[in-house]
């Protein structure tokens, strides 16, 4: 198996719909899904050969919470 790479970015709308929909999570509007990755305090990419298999990231009010969202893997790379 290739080598999954750890990328620091926001996914893009298709990646995170593509991903939400595959684990069966059902993909929002398209114009909810960008505030909802552009709020994002900080986000996480898992790619192998360039392709997005997996994401989490991170929201909160920024001041006092912070939580972690939307983890989302690939099932084939579960373990």
């Amino acid at each position: 198996m290739d080598k999954v790479t750890i990328k620091f970015r926001q996914p893009t709308v298709n990646e995170y719909s593509y991903l939400r929909e595959l684990v069966g999570w059902g993909v929002p509007v398209k114009e909810a899904t960008e505030v909802s990755i552009e709020q994002s305090l900080f986000s996480v990419c898992l790619e192998r050969e360039g392709e997005i298999i997996g994401l989490g990231r991170i929201v909160g009010d920024g001041g006092l919470y912070f939580y972690v969202q939307d983890i989302i893997v690939k099932p084939e790379y579960r373990y």
